[in-house]
């Protein structure tokens, strides 16, 4: 979740088949860059330091839809001529290679729910105690457990009661792993 004027937010999460004979797939989050910065080329830069640092295979870099959008940012090109850029564009040029992910809220959200539920049939991959959940967040992502913890639901107008529609503050991890699930 690519910020100009809010924290840009990226997570790094490992997906595998589990060995605990389930038959699902397990989640891992192990790594975070929360930092609010509208420098694309500092944000691009801890992108390619943390991918050393994990010493994984990068299998797909998703980026917001909305950074794809050709509006915002305007730069000025080696012919001095002003041409509008995007993010994405920013991204790729600095060697950060990003696809358009998809923005399926309610897809995301069902399918990040049934990772977290607890399945009675299923190991903890660490633990070793039976009923874990599929989704794992490591401890050293302080940000997106603050994320998930304080996320809120918008509320309505008419009457204190939640909607069905999360409110849009403190989600830059939230938005990233929901589309991400979709």
């Amino acid at each position: 979740d690519p910020g100009i004027t809010a924290t840009t937010a990226v997570g790094w999460v490992v997906v595998e088949h589990c060995t605990c004979g389930c038959e699902k797939p397990n989640f891992y989050v192990i790594d975070e860059h929360y930092v609010a910065s509208s420098i694309p080329e500092y944000h691009c830069t801890q992108i390619k330091e943390h991918r050393k640092e994990i010493g994984r295979h990068v299998v797909s870099t998703e980026m917001d839809a909305q950074a794809f959008s050709n509006t915002n940012i305007q730069k000025i090109s080696e012919s001095n001529e002003s041409r509008l850029y995007s993010m994405a564009q920013l991204y790729i040029d600095q060697g950060v290679f990003v696809r358009r992910n998809q923005k399926d809220w309610q897809a995301g959200h069902a399918r990040l729910s049934s990772m977290l539920a607890k399945d009675p049939n299923h190991r903890h991959p660490i633990t070793g105690e039976m009923g874990a959940s599929h989704f794992l967040v490591s401890s050293n992502c302080k940000w997106y457990i603050w994320e998930k913890t304080n996320y809120k639901w918008k509320k309505r107008k008419t009457d204190a009661h939640q909607t069905e529609e999360p409110a849009d503050r403190d989600d830059h991890h939230m938005d990233g792993i929901i589309s991400f699930m979709a």
